[in-house]
């Protein structure tokens, strides 16, 4: 969550989209609502998407 967190930081007020693979630590739900709360949209590659 770190890297989110200084994505943030670095563009504060802007609406980020992060692009991100199936990992399930990726869909937790403290990141997901987290990701939420600071209007981050995780955005997921399909499964076996190359």
């Amino acid at each position: 969550m770190a890297l989110l967190k200084s994505l943030r930081a670095r563009w504060p007020g802007e609406k980020l989209y992060v692009v991100l693979d199936n990992f399930s630590p990726h869909k937790h739900p403290n990141v997901q609502a987290w990701a939420a709360a600071n209007d981050i949209e995780l955005v997921f590659l399909p499964t076996y998407g190359s």
